[in-house]
């Protein structure tokens, strides 16, 4: 082990026996600069705690494209069985759209408060009195939706 400014730095068959990779990717790590690492006397040496950061970045982004393909498959899945519509069906997609009509009109309320130079608490106010307005429609419109038939 090695001690350069403070920091301690070890060699890379040591490092790649301590993460379980082999030595040559933890070389290329070292001479790419993806790690800390110094070049003494024709060897790289790493500071371990910067070669362990890197290895658990990489091992994150890894989970995180593991849990896209898993997702892109169940779209996938989902998409290639098509189902008729229930009740249900159309009763979610009412207040899907009530939705989308309250995020419009929120947007179009933040945009004219803007417009007309009132305050940020102005526009919270006046969107938060959007939202309670669009609570108190959504519950009876999804009344009404479940009880439309499409027959």
């Amino acid at each position: 082990m090695l001690e350069i400014n403070g920091r301690e730095y070890i060699s890379v068959p040591v490092a790649a026996e301590i993460i379980g990779y082999s030595e040559t990717y933890v070389a290329q790590l070292a001479k790419g600069k993806w790690v800390d690492a110094s070049f003494i006397q024709n060897q790289y040496y790493v500071n371990i705690d910067s070669l362990v950061r890197f290895i658990g970045l990489l091992e994150e982004s890894n989970q995180d494209v593991l849990t896209e393909q898993a997702e892109r498959e169940q779209v996938a899945a989902a998409f290639s069985s098509p189902q008729q519509p229930t009740d249900d069906s159309w009763v979610i997609l009412g207040k899907s759209g009530l939705v989308v009509v309250s995020g419009l009109l929120v947007g179009i309320l933040s945009w004219a408060t803007l417009e007309a130079g009132l305050e940020a608490t102005d526009i919270l106010a006046g969107a938060a009195e959007v939202v309670g307005l669009m609570a108190t429609v959504i519950e009876p419109m999804a009344d009404i939706l479940s009880n439309f038939s499409f027959d």
